[in-house]
């Protein structure tokens, strides 16, 4: 009851077969926004070419590979967990691997290359069996979805569609990485916002605090709009109007 409460639920083995759940194209496309991905790339899972599409619309040059031949070109046919070498000239693996051996792709995807990239459940992080994937392995960026993934539902899958039950996120492992991963939120309906721009030291910059026609906007903190107000309060105290005081020495006196 818990389990189906918290939507974790999953497809048995038996039914799952080889595991080919096709991934949303958003989600890749999510990927290509925030890493700079190699030219050339192994996925080794392709299925029916879901990444592979995508990746080669923007441009790179996928070699293509599975267990299965699903009718989607594919450069060779096997066991990934039987490979010994990278194909020639590529200089990383990103798939979306079966979930049943996730653990088992990443630990030999990183034997292989020196850049791996696997979309994984976020749940993939606990577990004190994966200390030796996750932990002094290079795990440099998790990529977290902030909204659900649309369903990967298996391979020819027939039912109801929505949005996943799981959290997934882009796992970025890089061999020259040696610090803490960092995690970033990204999202896969729309590009990302462009980060807020700061003055120096986070001052507003110049001209703020102005309206359109140069004047001293009510409420600005700057020393002219002071003593703008105090020459203005004291010519409006007297009675006569011929008292102009100096204020443009105020806040220069250390007394």
């Amino acid at each position: 009851m818990l389990d189906h409460s918290c939507q974790v639920q999953r497809d048995p083995i038996a039914e799952r077969g080889v595991d080919l759940y096709e991934t949303p194209a958003v989600a890749t496309e999510a990927l290509l926004r925030v890493e700079q991905i190699p030219q050339r790339i192994w996925e080794p899972a392709a299925g029916r070419g879901a990444i592979v599409r995508v990746l080669r619309d923007a441009g790179h040059t996928v070699v293509a590979s599975d267990l299965i031949d699903y009718d989607f070109p594919l450069h060779t046919v096997g066991d990934f967990l039987k490979t010994t070498a990278m194909p020639a000239g590529c200089e990383a693996i990103l798939t979306n691997p079966p979930f049943q051996w996730a653990e088992e792709f990443v630990a030999h995807a990183l034997k292989l290359s020196p850049l791996v990239i696997m979309l994984l459940r976020l749940a993939f992080l606990e577990s004190e069996r994966r200390c030796g994937i996750l932990e002094g392995r290079g795990l440099a960026r998790i990529h977290v979805f902030r909204k659900r993934l649309p369903m990967m539902h298996r391979d020819q899958w027939a039912g109801n569609k929505a949005n996943s039950g799981m959290a997934f996120a882009w796992y970025v492992f890089d061999r020259n990485h040696h610090k803490p991963p960092t995690i970033h939120r990204i999202s896969w309906e729309r590009p990302e916002p462009p980060p807020p721009q700061l003055g120096q030291r986070g001052r507003p910059k110049r001209g703020e605090g102005k309206g359109a026609n140069g004047t001293l906007k009510r409420g600005s903190n700057s020393r002219s709009y002071i003593i703008a107000r105090l020459n203005r309060d004291a010519h409006q105290a007297c009675s006569r109007c011929e008292c102009k005081p100096d204020l443009g020495k105020i806040g220069r006196s250390r007394g």
